[in-house]
């Protein structure tokens, strides 16, 4: 079931072991933590050989029924709640059809950016075989 008011959207999906409930762009603001995933992206095959489409809560859980999947490389999340898993080597491309905006996808995991700095020494010191020796001049 979807409702239209305005430039808000409610939508409503039932499905046998879950309900969806996303309003507006919550699938993109669930992303705005998110190093690597991208919204409004799938992947090429959309279903990795042996595996079905599932239902699942949300991006994130999706994303871990990857992590659970042998050979799992990657997943596209539905805001129906559809997830689809890809293996190794699947092309990202643009997500196509009636709910191309409402998708997350991403790899089996993240590895966030560290910001930490490089340390650096306050004194270098060299060691004594790479000391210069200074010869006065003639």
């Amino acid at each position: 079931m979807a409702l239209s008011r305005g430039a808000h959207r409610l939508l409503l999906f039932v499905a046998p072991s879950a309900v969806l409930l996303v309003v507006g762009n919550e699938l993109s603001d669930a992303l705005a933590g998110s190093a690597c995933n991208q919204a409004g992206m799938s992947y090429d095959p959309l279903t990795m050989d042996g595996t079905d489409r599932s239902i699942q809560i949300n991006w994130s859980a999706c994303q871990a029924h990857c992590k659970t999947t042998p050979g799992c490389a990657s997943f596209v999340f539905w805001s129906d709640g559809g997830c689809h898993l890809q293996p190794a080597g699947a092309k990202i491309v643009p997500a196509s059809g009636w709910w191309a905006d409402q998708t997350v996808s991403g790899p089996v995991s993240c590895v966030a950016p560290t910001n930490a700095p490089i340390p650096i020494a306050d004194e270098f010191v060299a060691p004594a075989s790479v000391v210069p020796t200074v010869v006065p001049p003639p």
